[in-house]
């Protein structure tokens, strides 16, 4: 409070001027006297409580000459009623004790709410309906049962009158544990509470809002209900449980158990749903393999399913396994014969009525090798092919597009490998293309010539010979040439689809050709260059 124009002479008295008179009439409260005046001013400071009421205070001073402020200046301001509770923390479901102070006299509490205002409560614990409640005077208390559904937290008390107040309060559930803290649908945990209404049963619980119905023992499922598990005398409890085989529960992260007593009790906890893994012990292997396979956080003790699916094809069950009681399994299958080579395919390990998780492996293209990288016409060559279907005949090699393949042709083995001592037919110098086909797969290379015998007189002018170099560099697209003579077009793709299709099998030199490339290279004496290149053959 801050004064002025008071007289110095004696001392000023603040008072509550109920009525407004400029008097201190008897029953009016006094704040403060003994005020010394300082040049005709004062300040002081005071704590409104129960003698200040609810509603409009006016607020007067009189000095030592008996002069106050007069009416039309007396200044004043609002009080609001005070809520306080008997506890600073409360479990849901316990009684919370509530008191109100200046508050409106004689009014009726209508209504006491925790949280939201539509979580409202009226009894206590004993089922004694409190509110509404009327003050005899400005002041009161009574007791209520915290909502059992209110949030845990610092949470807002209001209370409803001619006025609505509040105060906070932390609501708490019954302190439960949870044993293990981590786990997988099926595998059973153990919860421990204490805190419950003593000799109370249990009424529900729920894990992410999924009911469980039975205890269980030994991590097996029994025929007794949760709910005959009851508190002791000191509100303690313990029940064991399988986690509900629910989609909810395949989800990992963290999950509300509510148990909720008879008496409204609840206690809360979180356990936590581990993502599931599955894990191959190799990405890339050949069709036949034994591959290793190991998953985590699968449903507990479920039969597992690993099935194999070739792109483009349905899947294939190559193994089985079990889980453990966390959700653990290993297990190993084949890699299927039936399987593309090249390919990139899909392992799925899948839970009976459960949970599932894909993987994906590899099977590496075939390729071939020879032990020297230049040779002459009429001498040999190893060669060596690797990832090829198990167990078949090679069906054709050829070097600069001339048969090449020996008698007897090699064959594979369980790997897909073999070996074959390789004659260079009559071609000219030179970088010539080397296929191989077994099995309906085939891969390519080349080896350079670097002498020629009589009997190879001839220049081969077979388009995979003279493109030899960007076929096994994997740079040559398709080449096309038109011819003048009839107005038609031919053209050669090295890919192994087109080998039936190819119509230009044959160049020679003066040959005028569009030549498509994926990269910059040196051909013949000219460059060509990303695209398509008009060019005249040497």
């Amino acid at each position: 409070v801050t004064a002025k124009g008071f007289s110095g002479v004696g001392e000023a008295t603040l008072w509550i001027d109920t009525n407004g008179d400029g008097a201190v009439d008897s029953g009016e409260f006094i704040i403060e006297s003994g005020i010394t005046v300082s040049g005709g001013a004062f300040e002081t400071t005071f704590t409104t409580d129960v003698n200040y009421g609810s509603g409009t205070v006016y607020v007067n001073a009189v000095d030592g000459t008996g002069v106050a402020v007069a009416t039309a200046l007396i200044p004043s301001f609002a009080t609001y009623g005070k809520v306080s509770t008997d506890l600073s923390s409360v479990a849901r479901g316990s009684n919370l004790k509530i008191s109100v102070a200046q508050w409106t006299s004689g009014d009726t509490i209508t209504g006491v709410y925790f949280g939201a205002t539509t979580n409202l409560a009226t009894q206590d614990v004993a089922g004694n309906t409190n509110v509404p409640k009327t003050l005899t005077g400005t002041s009161g208390s009574f007791y209520v049962q915290v909502p059992v559904g209110t949030p845990l937290g610092s949470q807002k008390v209001g209370v409803i009158g001619t006025q609505t107040r509040y105060t906070t309060v932390d609501i708490t559930g019954a302190p439960v544990t949870v044993t293990p803290t981590t786990g997988v649908d099926g595998q059973e945990v153990t919860i421990s509470g204490s805190g419950f209404t003593a000799g109370s049963a249990i009424s529900t619980i729920t894990v992410g809002g999924v009911s469980v119905t039975y205890l269980s023992s030994g991590g097996l499922a029994t025929t007794n209900a949760v709910t005959t598990v009851s508190a002791d005398n000191s509100g303690n409890l313990t029940a064991s449980f399988l986690l509900p085989n629910d989609a909810v529960l395949r989800t990992a992260g963290d999950h509300k158990i509510i148990i909720t007593d008879a008496s409204s009790r609840t206690g809360e906890v979180h356990v936590t749903v581990p993502g599931r893994t599955m894990t191959l012990d190799t990405a890339e292997s050949k069709r036949g393999s034994t591959v290793n396979v190991t998953g985590t956080g699968f449903k507990a003790k479920a039969s597992i399913t690993i099935a194999y699916t070739n792109s483009g094809s349905s899947a294939v069950t190559v193994g089985t396994s079990t889980a453990d009681a966390l959700g653990n399994w290993s297990g190993s299958f084949v890699v299927p014969t039936t399987a593309a080579i090249p390919s990139t395919n899909t392992v799925t390990g899948a839970a009976a009525s459960g949970s599932s998780k894909t993987a994906t492996h590899a099977l590496p293209g075939a390729s071939i090798s020879s032990d020297l990288t230049e040779q002459s016409t009429g001498e040999s060559f190893t060669l060596s092919g690797s990832s090829f279907p198990s167990y078949v005949s090679v069906t054709t090699i050829t070097v600069g597009g001339i048969d090449a393949k020996p008698s007897p042709a090699p064959a594979t083995d369980t790997n897909g490998d073999f070996s074959a001592t390789i004659m260079v037919p009559g071609l000219t110098t030179g970088t010539h293309a080397i296929s191989v086909t077994a099995g309906s797969v085939t891969a390519s290379s080349s080896i350079e010539v670097v002498s020629t015998i009589s009997a190879a007189a001839a220049v081969s002018t077979a388009t995979a010979d003279v493109f030899a170099d960007s076929i096994a560099a994997d740079n040559l697209v398709r080449v096309w040439k038109f011819s003048n003579a009839d107005q038609s077009w031919s053209f050669y793709d090295p890919r192994e689809a087109f080998a039936s299709a190819n119509t230009l099998s044959d160049t020679a030199t003066g040959d005028i050709v569009w030549v498509n490339v994926t990269a910059e290279e040196s051909f013949q004496s000219g460059t060509l260059y990303p695209g398509w290149n008009l060019i005249s053959l040497d």
